[in-house]
């Protein structure tokens, strides 16, 4: 089987000049609509240690610093186009050319209309405008890590941040699971399925029979944390 290409329509990436993330739901946002690359940089940030138990010096991943490192092309006609001129024709600066950008990758879609999407805190300045051709170019500087989440839907985007991820605890035979988010539920599995599509919601401490491999996810409002997994060895 040959290798799936993610295409460049399927990943959409959207403006807002709302900077409070607690606010974010309701932001009104500006799709970037006809750009040709929507590429975000990761930038890993490692570091090399020569530990005193170890032969050979170990790499460890420290961070990400994640970044479009390339102007986005907003088209006279369009939405993006005006929020782009507006900000190059009043010269933007300081917290007024602040605000989010959201990255929708609709192309990771489950369930049916919901797709993992990730918001980060954005500044965003006017690299140039071309008249002639119509174009005012964007740059678009990430300000913090990205806020996971979901966004429901292909019309204007309500982002959902992803709840925090489950906490697994053995204690002896029994195993509690939690998490830290107000009114996320949780759901596991001990069979190896993925517990966002296949678990069993949480309600009271498992009993172990024998050892598992709990799998856990918390859920809020369709919106689904990180999957964790803990080894629950049983004792006789």
């Amino acid at each position: 089987m040959g290798q799936v290409k993610t295409k460049k329509h399927q990943v959409a990436v959207y403006v807002t000049d709302e900077t409070d993330l607690t606010k974010i739901a309701n932001a009104e946002f500006i799709r970037i609509g006809k750009s040709t690359t929507h590429t975000v940089s990761a930038n890993p940030t490692t570091n090399t240690y020569d530990y005193i138990d170890q032969e050979q010096p170990t790499t460890e991943l420290e961070k990400y610093s994640y970044a479009m490192e390339h102007d986005i092309a907003t088209y006279k006609g369009n939405a993006d186009y005006e929020w782009a001129f507006e900000k190059f024709f009043y010269s933007d600066v300081g917290d007024s050319s602040k605000g989010a950008v959201l990255i929708v990758f609709t192309d990771h879609e489950q369930p049916a209309g919901v797709y993992k999407a990730f918001i980060a805190p954005a500044t965003f300045s006017v690299s140039s405008a071309n008249y002639v051709e119509g174009v005012v170019n964007v740059s678009i500087a990430f300000n913090d890590a990205p806020t996971a989440g979901i966004v429901k839907g292909k019309g204007a985007p309500k982002f959902v941040q992803s709840p925090a991820a489950p906490t697994i605890v053995q204690n002896e035979n029994e195993v509690t699971i939690a998490t830290t988010t107000s009114g996320a539920s949780v759901k596991y599995t001990d069979d190896g399925k993925n517990p966002a599509l296949y678990g069993e919601e949480y309600s009271s401490p498992i009993t172990l029979t024998e050892t598992k491999t709990i799998r856990a996810v918390a859920v809020k409002d369709d919106a689904t944390s990180r999957v964790v997994k803990q080894v629950c060895e049983h004792t006789p």
